[in-house]
């Protein structure tokens, strides 16, 4: 019973970790890509303010090369390559299920069919140092802070949250008709709110 104690901990702490690096990555990608066009937009694939591939991509890090954190050369190098794969790999994909580009370096110097590119590699590597030597300490410590029953309450309301934010997301990509759909029938609602939320966060900046 402790042993399944212990792994469900660990298990809700990996959540906890995973949702507040998507929202983290959201964030960056708002502000990067505002900067950039000159005007207020907010990025993300889902319709809330989380970036799935930031909190997967943070936790691939996380597990993968924390045993380098101690030779910065070698985790920048390996954090590089890393999130280079896993960039490649998510557009790859999201273009072959949605076909549509969610981002294009073409126009960047030594780039990957477009979908990575040497600058962004570097960027991602400085940032996974950044990432491992400082910021998921001091998140770690965060969480560790809130007590467990805190913690699984906000787990599973975030869990709840993402599952309907994801199949709206998935629905309105994929073309499906929300009012008439079996599977999902409260999702036009929800779908509605997120966008009149988006709507008015994009306008009211």
């Amino acid at each position: 019973m402790k042993y399944l104690n212990t792994v469900n901990q660990k298990i809700n702490n990996l959540f906890c970790y995973f949702v507040v690096y998507s929202f983290i990555g959201c964030i960056l990608e708002t502000v990067y890509v505002s900067m950039k066009c000159g005007r207020f937009i907010i990025r993300g694939f889902l319709y809330g303010p989380f970036c799935p591939i930031y909190g997967f991509g943070a936790l691939i890090l996380i597990g993968v090369l924390r045993v380098l954190k101690h030779n910065a050369l070698l985790l920048f190098t390996g954090a590089a390559a890393l999130t280079t794969t896993l960039e490649y790999m998510t557009s790859a994909v999201l273009e072959f299920l949605f076909h549509k580009k969610w981002w294009d370096y073409s126009d960047e110097f030594l780039n990957i069919s477009g979908r990575v590119c040497l600058k962004f590699s570097i960027v991602w590597g400085i940032i996974a140092v950044v990432l491992l030597l400082f910021i998921h300490p001091f998140i770690v410590s965060l969480v560790s802070g809130i007590s467990s029953n805190y913690r699984l309450a906000a787990a599973n309301v975030f869990m709840v949250y993402l599952f309907f934010d994801l199949s709206a997301t998935i629905a309105q990509l994929s073309g499906f008709d929300l009012g008439e759909t079996h599977l999902y029938p409260a999702l036009s609602g929800i779908k509605g709110k997120l966008e009149q939320v988006r709507g008015l966060l994009t306008s009211g900046i």
